[in-house]
C-alpha cells in the first residue's frame, strides 16, 4: 500500500470532472437533437381568447371582460368563478382548449356539457388542487357554441390575473407546448443531471477515500441545491406537464424547492475556518438565520403533512426569511472578497449573481402581485440563468482548484517520496515504517511485524570495501522485495536491519508467511552462489497482532526485534562451534605435516 500521495482524492478529481464534461456534452446533444426537431414548418395553430367574457365573481358580474387587464383582487378559498363566451369562430380542426389555472378546480362545459373537470375531490378533501395547464377537448366548435369555464378557488390570493383560455389544435399542441417550454426543460435536465451525477460521485468515493465534513457538506450542498434548482424550474414553468398531471404533488415541490433553496445556499457558505476568525455577531447571525430558516422549512412540511396549511400560503414568510438570507450572504460575500478572505472568488461572484437574482425576483413576485394586480409568468426568469451562472462558477473554480490541487499533490509526493525512501535501496526507510505504525494502531487491523538482521556486512565492508558492501545491502534488500512486496511493505531501518510489515487478512495467513520465508532463504542462497565470497546469512523474528502482551504495533516490533536477537545469538554460537571445529581440524593437519617433516 502506497503511503505518499492521496491517489484517491485524485481519482476523485479526475473522475468528477469527467462525469461533469460528460451531463454537459449529453446535455449540448440533448439541445441539438431537440432544435432539429423543433425547427420544422409545422404552424403555431392557436387561438387566444382574450376578450368578450362575462365573467362572474360570486355574485358579482363583468360583462365583456378582457382578461388581460382584469384584476382579481382579494379572492378567498371557496370563492366560485365562471367565465361564459359564445362566438368563438375557429378554423382550427381538432379543438382543444388549453387553460393555465391556478391553485383552483376546474370545470368546462360546452353548452352545458361537461367536457373536462379537475379538483373538485381534492378540494372536498382538503388536500392541495394544485396549478398547472389543463387540457379540455372541444366538440366541433360551432360559433353558436356557448364556452363556460369554472373555477372553485382553493387558496386565499390564488391569483390575481387569469391566463387567456387558447383554442389549439389537439394534434399539434404537445409540439407547440415543447417549442414554448423548451428553455425550462432543457435548463431543469442540465440542473437534475449535475445534481444526480455529484450525488453518485460523492456516495462511491465518500465511501474509499477520507475527505473533510466541509467538503462533503460543501458537496451535498451543490447536489442539492441542483436537484432543487431543476424541481422548481420544472414545476414553476409547467414543463412537468409532460412528466405529470398531478397538480398537487407538482405544486408542492414547486414550492417546497423554492422555500429549500435559500437555506441550501446559506449551508453552503459554512466554513469553518472562515467563521471561526469571524465577529461574534456574524456567527451568530449565520447560526439564527440558519436555524430560523430550517424551523421554517419544518414547519411547511409538517403542515403540508398533516392537511392543516397549504404550501402556498407560506410564500410570503419564505419571501421575508429568503430577503433576509440573501441580503446577509451578499454584505459577508462583499466583506470576504473586500478583506481578501475568500479563496474561490469566481464561485463568490456566482453566489452574488445567484442571492441578487433572488432578491430581484422576490421584488418582482410582490410587486407584480400586489402592485400591478398581475401573476408573474415563469417560462423565463432571471434566476433560472443565475442558478446556471452558479453552477458554472462553481465548476471553473473546481477545473482551476483540480489543477492547482494535481500540481500540489505532485510536488508533495516527489516530497514525501524523498522522505519515506531509503536513498540506497529505494525502498521504504523507518520514517515510512513507523507511519504504517501509527496507521495500523488507528484502524486497528490484523498485522505482523517482521524483524531482519543481515549477517556479515562488516566482513564484507573491511574486505572488500564500501562499495561491495553497498552491493551486499542492495542486493539483499532485491530479493527482500521481490518475495514481500506483493503483499507487505518492506523497509530498511537500519544499516543492516529490514522490517516486514503484513497487514489486513494477509497476516493470517501463517503458511504463506512461512512460504514466504523459505522463498527468501532460497533467494538469499542463490545470491551466494553468484557471489563467492559473500556468505550472507539472515537472522530473524516475528510477532502477531494477537500474542500475550501485544497491545500496540511498538510491542509486537519489540518482541520481534528481542527473537531477531535471541536467533542472531544462536547464529554466531553455532558459527563459534564450527569455527572450533575448523581450528581443530587444522590443528591435527599441522601437527601431522610437522611429525612428517620431523
Amino acid at each position: 500500500m502506497k503511503l505518499y500521495g492521496n491517489k484517491y482524492k485524485e481519482n476523485f478529481r479526475l473522475s468528477a470532472l469527467f462525469i461533469i464534461i460528460i451531463s454537459i456534452l449529453t446535455l449540448i446533444c440533448l439541445f441539438l437533437c431537440i432544435k432539429l426537431f423543433l425547427n420544422g414548418n409545422t404552424p403555431n395553430n392557436k387561438l387566444v381568447l382574450y376578450d368578450g367574457w362575462e365573467l362572474r365573481i360570486n355574485d358579482e358580474v363583468y360583462e365583456n371582460v378582457n382578461l388581460n387587464d382584469f384584476k382579481f383582487r382579494g379572492i378567498k378559498d371557496g370563492d366560485i368563478i365562471t367565465l361564459r363566451k359564445t362566438g368563438i369562430k375557429s378554423s382550427i380542426e381538432a379543438n382543444v382548449l388549453l387553460l393555465m389555472i391556478k391553485n383552483s378546480t376546474v370545470s368546462v362545459r360546452q353548452n352545458g356539457e361537461t367536457v373536462y373537470s379537475y379538483g373538485l375531490e381534492q378540494h372536498k378533501e382538503g388536500r392541495l388542487v394544485g396549478s398547472g395547464y389543463h387540457r379540455a377537448n372541444l366538440h366541433n366548435l360551432d360559433e353558436d357554441d356557448l364556452i363556460e369555464i369554472e373555477l372553485i378557488v382553493d387558496e386565499k390570493d390564488a391569483f390575481s390575473s387569469f391566463d387567456p383560455p387558447e383554442i389549439r389544435d389537439g394534434k399539434t399542441i404537445s409540439y407547440e407546448m415543447s417549442k414554448e417550454l423548451l428553455l425550462p426543460s432543457l435548463l431543469g435536465n442540465f440542473f437534475f443531471v449535475f445534481g444526480v451525477c455529484i450525488i453518485f460521485i460523492s456516495l462511491l468515493f465518500s465511501a474509499v477515500c477520507k475527505l473533510y465534513m466541509t467538503d462533503l457538506l460543501k458537496i451535498f450542498c451543490i447536489a442539492l441545491f441542483s436537484l432543487c434548482a431543476g424541481f422548481w424550474i420544472f414545476t414553476s414553468s409547467n414543463a412537468s406537464t409532460f412528466v405529470t398531471v398531478n397538480y398537487s404533488v407538482k405544486t408542492f415541490l414547486e414550492y417546497f424547492s423554492l422555500y429549500l433553496m435559500p437555506l441550501v445556499v446559506l449551508a453552503y457558505q459554512f466554513d469553518a475556518n472562515l467563521i471561526s476568525v469571524s465577529s461574534n455577531i456574524r456567527k451568530r447571525s449565520y447560526i439564527l438565520l440558519w436555524l430560523a430558516d430550517l424551523a421554517f422549512i419544518t414547519g411547511v412540511f409538517v403542515c403540508y403533512m398533516s392537511g392543516k396549511i397549504s404550501v402556498v400560503q407560506f410564500l410570503i414568510p419564505d419571501h421575508i426569511i429568503s430577503a433576509i438570507i440573501l441580503v446577509f450572504i451578499i454584505v459577508t460575500q462583499f466583506y470576504d472578497i473586500v478583506k481578501n478572505k475568500s479563496k474561490n472568488y469566481i464561485t463568490a461572484i456566482g453566489v452574488l449573481v445567484l442571492v441578487l437574482s433572488g432578491l430581484f425576483e422576490v421584488f418582482r413576485y410582490n410587486f407584480a402581485k400586489y402592485v400591478a394586480g398581475r401573476d408573474v409568468d415563469y417560462k423565463f426568469s432571471v434566476l433560472f440563468l443565475a442558478g446556471l451562472v452558479f453552477v458554472w462558477s462553481i465548476i471553473i473554480d473546481y477545473i482551476a482548484n483540480a489543477v492547482r490541487s494535481a500540481k500540489d499533490n505532485a510536488k508533495m509526493e516527489i516530497i514525501e517520496k524523498m522522505a519515506y525512501t531509503d536513498s540506497l535501496t529505494q525502498i521504504y526507510n523507518r520514517m515510512a515504517a513507523e507511519k504504517r505504525y501509527r496507521k495500523i494502531d488507528e484502524e486497528m487491523i490484523p498485522y505482523c511485524i517482521i524483524e531482519m538482521d543481515m549477517n556479515g556486512l562488516k566482513r564484507i565492508n573491511d574486505t572488500y570495501g564500501h562499495d561491495e558492501g553497498d552491493e551486499y545491502i542492495k542486493s539483499f534488500a532485491q530479493v527482500l522485495s521481490d518475495v514481500f512486496s506483493d503483499f507487505a511493505m518492506v523497509s530498511r531501518t537500519g544499516g543492516d536491519e529490514f522490517t516486514v510489515i503484513i497487514d489486513g487478512e494477509d497476516a493470517l495467513d501463517y503458511e504463506n508467511i512461512t512460504k514466504k520465508l523459505r522463498e527468501l532463504n532460497a533467494s538469499i542462497n542463490y545470491l551466494n552462489d553468484i557471489h563467492e565470497n559473500w556468505n550472507l546469512s539472515l537472522a530473524y523474528g516475528y510477532c502477531f497482532y494477537n500474542e500475550e502482551g501485544v497491545e500496540h504495533v511498538l510491542d509486537a516490533f519489540k518482541k520481534a526485534d528481542e527473537r531477531m536477537y535471541e536467533m542472531k545469538k544462536e547464529m554466531k554460537k553455532e558459527i563459534k562451534k564450527e569455527n572450533k571445529k575448523l581450528d581443530k581440524t587444522n590443528l591435527k593437519k599441522k601437527n601431522k605435516q610437522a611429525r612428517f617433516n620431523f
